[in-house]
């Protein structure tokens, strides 16, 4: 047995982290380019930018650093607020799934 929980950081009803945001900034990391992670992630280029937007617009802050396309190709990066913003999301998380793990454990399933 199992519990799946989805887990969302937010603020004023506004989400600044979650699942998705978790897997689209982790393909920028990983691609360096908004694009490129989305394709990754199999989302439109347009969700990804929701997803970037909303998040910034949540915290207030910068959260990917852009540097504008065109000749040389641009890229995308995390700045220090998203990477510590994805930091305490992913200790979250993994606080929760133990926690979630010892109490099913403890109900004998």
């Amino acid at each position: 047995m199992d519990a799946i929980l989805k887990i969302r950081l937010t603020d004023d009803d506004k989400i600044l982290c979650g699942p998705g945001t978790e897997m689209l900034f982790d393909a920028i990391e990983q691609t360096g380019s908004v694009r490129r992670a989305a394709e990754k992630t199999g989302m439109s280029y347009t969700k990804a930018w929701k997803i970037i937007h909303d998040a910034e617009d949540a915290a207030a802050k910068v959260l990917i650093q852009r540097n504008p396309g065109g000749r040389d190709g641009g890229g995308a990066y995390l700045t220090d607020d998203a990477k510590k913003l994805m930091a305490t999301y992913k200790d979250i998380c993994s606080k929760i799934e133990k926690a979630k793990a010892r109490i099913i454990k403890d109900a004998g399933l």
